[in-house]
C-alpha cells in the first residue's frame, strides 16, 4: 500500500526527494538484490547492486488480480544463475525515498510476489509477477457433512 506521504510527493511538480525502487529476488539458490538506480545502495544493512529493470504493473480486472511483468538486465548474467534451476522464485519490492538511506525510515511499498513464466536470453530476463488469488479459495475449508459432524443427519 502506497503512503500518504509518497502519494503527497509524487503529485508534487518539483521535489527534492528520489525514489527508489528494490528488489529482492529470492530462490533456493539465494538471493539477489537489485536497486533500478545508478549506483549500488545500501537499505537496511543489505547492499543492492545498480542494474536495469523495467516493471510494467498489471491491467485493472474485476474477476481475478491481474499479473505484472519484470524486465532484469541479464548483460551480468547475475539473474541467470540464481534462477534457471530455482522450483520456486519470490519478489520482494521495495520503494523508498533517497531519504530513508539515511535513516530509520520504513519503506513507502512493501509488497511480495511470485516469479513466474521466466524467460531469459543473453540481454534480459522476463517474467510475471504474481500474487496468490484467495478470491476463488473455498471458505471455510472443511465441508459439514454427517461423517465429520454426526450431529447432521
Amino acid at each position: 500500500m502506497i503512503t500518504h506521504r509518497l502519494k503527497e510527493e509524487a503529485y508534487q511538480p518539483q521535489t527534492d526527494i528520489v525514489l527508489l525502487v528494490l528488489l529482492e529476488i529470492t530462490s533456493s539458490e539465494g538471493t539477489i538484490r537489485v536497486v533500478r538506480n545508478t549506483e549500488n545502495v545500501t537499505f537496511e544493512g543489505n547492499t543492492y547492486e545498480a542494474i536495469e529493470f523495467e516493471f510494467t504493473p498489471p491491467e485493472h480486472t474485476y474477476d481475478a488480480p491481474g499479473s505484472a511483468r519484470l524486465e532484469i538486465d541479464n548483460v551480468s548474467r547475475l539473474m541467470v544463475e540464481k534462477i534457471e534451476t530455482a522450483d520456486e522464485i519470490d519478489v520482494r519490492m521495495i520503494l523508498i525515498t533517497d531519504e530513508a538511506l539515511e535513516g530509520d525510515q520504513t519503506p513507502d511499498v512493501d509488497e511480495e510476489f511470485k516469479l513466474t513464466n521466466v524467460e531469459y536470453d543473453e540481454k534480459k530476463v522476463q517474467g510475471e509477477l504474481t500474487v496468490d488469488d484467495y478470491l476463488f479459495d473455498r471458505f471455510p475449508s472443511g465441508q459439514f457433512t454427517p461423517q465429520h459432524f454426526r450431529g447432521i443427519v
